[in-house]
């Protein structure tokens, strides 16, 4: 036989059930929240089916308090989460990597335009590379598959342009900072690691459709560049 009765709290006032052989409440303060809104809305199915005895329970002023109660919790600990997944893809987007950048680049792209920055009006450069004009690289195709192993062809026709295709090793690196695209000239018969001479250049952009290159030079005491501008195939 259950004795009946009421079990007071500092929060709220529970009508309650004790079973004859516990002399204590089921219900307890560290499960205020989750136990009780269980205990609330589970209890007239179970008391229906005969396999849960009565046990104290909280009024239904004090469930609606705990469910906003809960309902706060669960928007704050929300807001935070996308708070901080939005500051982590910030952070990603703004500062790229020279693997991501190598990822980026690897493709076969066309060299469409070869243009000076900072240069003066009287100065002039002739060759870049190895001796190429700067007019006959343009419209060159580049050949950057992921292994590093690729290749450029100089297709121009123009005067003192020479149609050829150029083994290269390529890759990509930060220093300081700044994502360099680095690559070798390879000669036939000759490992790239025995290639001590090369050519760096700063990858300033690269996404699906474009990549640019910016190389400083020293002219007259002063820094310039030399813009190369692709164009994904």
């Amino acid at each position: 036989m259950y004795i009946s009765g009421v079990h007071e709290r500092g929060y709220q006032r529970c009508k309650c059930r004790r079973y004859p052989f516990a002399g204590m409440p089921v219900w307890r303060e560290w499960t205020k929240y989750v136990t009780g809104l269980f205990i609330y809305y589970a209890q007239p199915f179970a008391r229906q089916q005969h396999f849960w005895p009565e046990i104290c329970y909280p009024s239904s002023k004090n469930i609606q308090t705990m469910t906003k109660q809960l309902i706060r919790l669960f928007t704050v600990f929300g807001a935070a989460a996308m708070l901080l997944s939005a500051c982590a893809s910030q952070q990603g987007a703004s500062a790229p990597t020279a693997n991501s950048t190598h990822r980026a680049a690897k493709g076969k792209w066309t060299l469409n335009n070869v243009n000076f920055e900072g240069m003066p009006s009287t100065s002039r450069i002739s060759t870049v590379f190895s001796n190429i004009p700067p007019a006959c690289l343009e419209g060159s195709q580049w050949n950057l598959p992921e292994n590093g192993y690729g290749s450029y062809a100089i297709t121009s026709t123009g005067e003192g342009c020479n149609a050829a295709t150029q083994s290269i090793m390529w890759s990509t690196r930060n220093e300081g900072g700044v994502i360099m695209f680095k690559f070798k000239e390879l000669l036939q018969g000759v490992k790239a690691k025995n290639t001590a001479d090369g050519y760096s250049v700063e990858l300033s952009s690269v996404d699906n459709t474009t990549m640019v290159w910016r190389a400083p030079v020293n002219v007259d005491g002063k820094t310039a560049y030399i813009v190369y501008t692709f164009n994904r195939n």
